[in-house]
């Protein structure tokens, strides 16, 4: 008789870390391309960042 060790349950959620952005900021020189902004993303979720052009998403 062969004894198999319980294989150890995981999930996917808590192997996966989110995204937390806290007081990021950028300026080019004494131009501010960014203010300070602050946002979570919970892993497992997608997240857009949507606004006109020029606002800072890409610098973000």
């Amino acid at each position: 008789m062969t004894q198999t060790t319980p294989k150890a349950q995981s999930s996917v959620a808590s192997e996966v870390a989110g995204l937390r952005l806290h007081e990021v900021r950028k300026s080019f020189g004494s131009v501010a391309a960014l203010q300070p902004t602050s946002f979570d993303v919970p892993a497992g979720t997608l997240c857009s960042l949507l606004g006109p052009s020029g606002c800072g998403k890409t610098t973000t």
